[in-house]
């Protein structure tokens, strides 16, 4: 077995790919969120749709994990023939891509950088808005199903949060 020198020419590149690696599995949110809510909820109902397909398999995994973040809030889902007294509207989308080229003289990586997209609105049984929030991410997965549950929780971090103000959130 050949023996490979520790010197800056081989530690370097392994410690860039671990890096890589770990920064795959990474989500980096941007959140800003605008309402007209109390810090809690009070037992109020609630329905989620979307704007797209409320039958797909995928919204109903996404609509089960805002259901659960609005539940810890103090809201619960309607049951039945209820009526809801807030209907939550979400809407996910794939953005633009980038590409990053970085190297030397001796090799060349590129990536790829995808934005994502998630968009939640409330309204009351008036029809009229209390919440806009909306989570940005840029990261090298372009499996949205890999990431949504990310945005999702980064969406719900100190929900609701406070009117007009955005922040980044992190997650692995």
């Amino acid at each position: 077995m050949k023996k490979i020198p520790l010197n800056r020419n081989t530690i370097l590149p392994l410690f860039g790919g671990a890096l890589c690696i770990l920064l795959s599995s990474c989500t980096q949110s941007r959140v800003s969120r605008f309402h007209q809510l109390p810090p809690t909820g009070a037992g109020q109902t609630f329905s989620v749709f979307s704007a797209r397909d409320n039958s797909s398999l995928e919204f109903r995994n996404y609509a089960a994990q805002v259901a659960e973040h609005l539940t810890e809030y103090g809201w619960r889902p309607i049951q039945g023939g209820e009526k809801d007294d807030y209907k939550v509207g979400i809407h996910y989308w794939m953005g633009g891509d980038r590409v990053h080229l970085s190297g030397n003289a001796n090799y060349v990586s590129s990536s790829t950088e995808h934005d994502r997209f998630l968009v939640m609105m409330i309204w009351d049984k008036n029809k009229n808005q209390v919440f806009e929030g909306r989570v940005r991410s840029a990261g090298r997965s372009s499996d949205y199903a890999a990431v949504m549950p990310q945005m999702i929780d980064a969406m719900f971090a100190g929900f609701p949060g406070k009117s007009g103000k955005s922040s980044r959130d992190t997650r692995f």
